[in-house]
């Protein structure tokens, strides 16, 4: 429940079902506490398929690469569908956070009262 900024982030979704799933889908959204929404995404959206099959439980792991989310407190939305059905959802079921870290290698963390992720520029100077 706790990451270095700037590091990958596994979801694990596991799911007991009484009604059978085809094709199960996961699919998250990741809210700052004070900010509300960030960002989401779903199985549906990225092509991603389990293969088809007639299913009661399973286990869904979602990682998300290097995401750019600043320092400070989120919750997590999960949704379970059947292909394009969605069956199941739960709101902030789980609290996250991102620890600030050394991240542009100056010793200073980035501000996190200037929005919900960072950014990586490159600068360039002319004077002519």
């Amino acid at each position: 429940s706790h990451f270095p900024i700037g590091s990958n982030i596994v979801m694990e979704m596991k799911f007991d079902s009484e009604l059978p799933i085809h094709n199960p889908i996961m699919g998250l959204v990741i809210n700052h506490v004070s900010r509300g929404i960030v960002g989401g995404v779903n199985m549906r959206m990225t092509g991603s398929r389990t293969t088809v099959g007639v299913y009661r439980n399973g286990k869904i792991l979602c990682t998300l690469q290097s995401p750019p989310l600043i320092q400070g407190a989120y919750t997590l939305d999960l949704w379970l569908g059947d292909s394009n059905v969605d069956l199941d959802n739960l709101m902030g079921v789980k609290t996250f956070f991102i620890e600030p870290d050394n991240l542009y290698g100056t010793g200073k963390e980035p501000f996190a009262h200037l929005g919900v992720i960072y950014l990586l520029p490159t600068w360039e100077f002319d004077n002519d």
